[in-house]
């Protein structure tokens, strides 16, 4: 199972780091498992900030999960140097990631090479083409350690609890519960991940009206920077027969919870995508500026995605201030109907 690991022999303490954001922090899951399964004693900790922590709720493959407090990060350099861990893997990159890594004490400190604050690290991990990065964090840990094997599994167990809470819901207010349920996230942050409200909207009636699926829209978890309520209910009062409306979901597993429940999700580049996905809900997901290689889930059979060439993709910055939203212009709800047709299953067409 275990291939060289050159001078870094067998860790008996490891760190990871990814410090957000949900979607992210998900997408470490199937490399946690590899790590695991090439190391089964080892202490696995894992940093990242609230509420993002909240995707590792559940996983068997941390012990342990460490909040980054960004309000004493000497403090927190300290705390980490006192556990003694060999080795330390920075997912993230960002300059506090780097700076927690470099002076963690452990004697292996692997990062990407691709970023300024490379020298942070004695292993660095050079990607040779882009990819979906739940599989570029398995890459990361086989090209730098020799790890063999890693499945793209996402192990992330729901509380019993929280699904019950879904289906209580659920029973209580659908109105259609022999049809087809379609989840639906469209808000996005920052705001340049939405698409136009009316557009939402018409999906939404040809789902309900001709197709007769029942739509259940959701916005982000409460807790999240930003309140996204005021959107969905434009896009809601916009749509012929108004949805369902989900409850409030204060965590990413009362979220899952109502996904893994659904016949399809479709929604914005947002943690929602990422959870459904990872439950093995087929998934149609729209971009704006963004790269969908990266963050669509590689098996197409199950997963669309939906993009317009945008000047903004490689244009730092851009992206905020764009006054055209070309992207978003072009995608036309035709578009995306026929992607949701087309991972529908055949009795959701029957009358």
């Amino acid at each position: 199972m275990i291939g060289a690991v050159g001078n870094a022999g067998r860790p008996a303490k490891v760190l990871v780091i990814q410090m957000r954001a949900s979607g992210d922090v998900l997408m470490t899951l199937p490399a946690l498992r590899a790590l695991r399964e090439a190391f089964p004693g080892v202490r696995i900790d894992f940093v990242a900030e609230p509420p993002h922590h909240q995707a590792l709720l559940g996983t068997p493959h941390v012990d342990r999960v460490i909040l980054y407090d960004r309000s004493r990060p000497f403090a927190m350099i300290r705390d980490i140097r006192r556990e003694r861990y060999d080795w330390a893997i920075d997912f993230f990159g960002n300059p506090r990631a780097a700076f927690l890594t470099a002076f963690s004490g452990a004697p292996v400190r692997a990062g990407y090479a691709r970023v300024f604050h490379r020298w942070a690290y004695n292993r660095r991990f050079r990607r040779e083409e882009e990819g979906y990065v739940a599989r570029e964090k398995i890459d990361f840990l086989r090209r730098l350690f020799g790890l063999s094997g890693g499945a793209l599994i996402f192990d992330y167990r729901l509380p019993e609890a929280t699904r019950a809470r879904a289906l209580d819901f659920l029973r209580v207010h659908r109105r259609r519960p022999a049809r087809p349920l379609v989840t639906m996230a469209p808000a996005g942050q920052p705001r340049y991940k939405r698409w136009h409200p009316e557009r939402w909207s018409a999906v939404i009636d040809w789902l309900q009206d001709e197709i007769g699926a029942e739509v259940l829209l959701f916005w982000a978890p409460k807790g999240l920077p930003f309140d996204e309520e005021g959107y969905i209910a434009e896009i809601g009062a916009r749509c012929r027969r108004p949805p369902l409306l989900s409850p409030g979901t204060p965590t990413l597993s009362d979220l899952a919870a109502f996904l893994e429940r659904s016949d399809l999700h479709v929604g914005a580049d947002n943690g929602a995508a990422h959870v459904a996905a990872a439950a093995g809900i087929k998934t149609v997901t729209l971009y704006g500026p963004g790269h969908p290689l990266s963050w669509t889930h590689p098996d197409r059979l199950r997963h669309a995605a939906l993009k317009k060439g945008c000047l903004c993709d490689d244009a730092p910055g851009r992206k905020e201030s764009c006054p055209d939203r070309a992207c978003w212009e072009e995608l036309a709800v035709g578009e995306v109907r026929r992607a949701i047709a087309g991972l529908l299953v055949e009795p959701i067409w029957e009358a």
